[in-house]
């Protein structure tokens, strides 16, 4: 079990894994909770060092720190824009074109990029900031999200930071419904959340993320939307949906860059250099991209 665990670094794999490989021997499974107990509460000096280290987020204690409703804060939203008052159609995720967004803050909260992610495919877009800013944010969710068709630009689920607070301004540049979380609920925009910890494998903490550029910021996008986990087991996943919702993704990165093949290097990741400082690597192999369209997947 430590083996699996810590080859896929998440304790839910290893869970799987065990339910794969031992299908009639109930005694061989475990919960992941029982995995991350017997990494946090038993081991010891190096030994849980190494452990956690295994992990793919690296946490040095299980859980979150806990707020209060009277120490919530944040953005002070109009009237009706609560996501209380959000249609119900958004939340079952029956059509493309309803995203959740954040930020992905680098060294000292001076950087930060973009993130939008589809809730219906699952679909990743990345937007470089020049600082953490309203007018930042302002510019380029507008200039990334409007290479994106006008179907599916509909609406935009996103957290009270202050980075929001030109949001009149967006929602009429891309003619898109906002709707904001409630302070200090992160599991309300669970797809981006998620996404946002799978993206941290290329864009770790205390990094100057203002060094990358968006052709960098492209591809990584890429592949996280191909190669992310799926809510659901992918052994029961429906192959003809899973075909339609990969040509719907590799049409979309055809918009948003035409040059480029919707694929991702391993030298795409953020890595040390021989200074001690973290850089980007922007060589990406050259594939050539399937004819695919946007109609195509539907």
């Amino acid at each position: 079990m430590i083996v699996c665990c810590t080859a896929s670094g998440l304790p839910s794999k290893s869970r799987e894994h065990c339910g794969v490989c031992n299908p009639d021997d109930l005694s061989a499974r475990v919960s992941h909770e029982s995995i991350y107990a017997a990494i946090y509460a038993h081991p010891k000096g190096a030994l849980r060092e190494g452990m956690i280290a295994a992990l793919r987020q690296e946490k040095p204690a299980r859980g979150r720190v806990r707020r209060t409703a009277a120490s919530r804060g944040g953005l002070r939203i109009p009237e009706g824009s609560d996501i209380k008052q959000r249609p119900e159609e958004i939340a079952l995720r029956l059509l493309p074109g309803h995203w959740e967004g954040d930020l992905i803050k680098g060294a000292f909260n001076r950087s930060a990029v973009g993130t939008r992610v589809e809730r219906k495919t699952r679909f990743v877009v990345l937007c470089r900031m020049d600082d953490c800013s309203a007018n930042a944010a302002l510019a380029s969710f507008s200039r990334q999200v409007k290479k994106l068709p006008a179907f599916l630009r509909e609406s935009l689920t996103y957290d009270r930071g202050s980075e929001m607070a030109r949001h009149v301004e967006l929602a009429n540049r891309l003619n898109i419904d906002i709707w904001f979380a409630d302070p200090y609920s992160p599991w309300q925009r669970g797809s981006n959340e998620n996404t946002k910890g799978l993206l941290r494998q290329y864009l770790p903490k205390g990094v100057d993320l203002s060094d990358v550029s968006q052709t960098v910021l492209n591809d990584i996008a890429s592949g996280s939307t191909a190669g992310r986990e799926r809510p659901w087991d992918g052994r029961h996943q429906n192959k003809r949906s899973a075909k339609k919702s990969n040509a719907f993704n590799n049409a979309l990165h055809l918009i948003l860059e035409p040059e480029k093949s919707p694929n991702i290097g391993k030298d795409a990741k953020l890595r040390a250099d021989s200074s001690g400082n973290r850089n980007v690597n922007s060589e990406m192999p050259d594939v050539d991209p399937s004819p695919t369209s946007v109609g195509d997947a539907f």
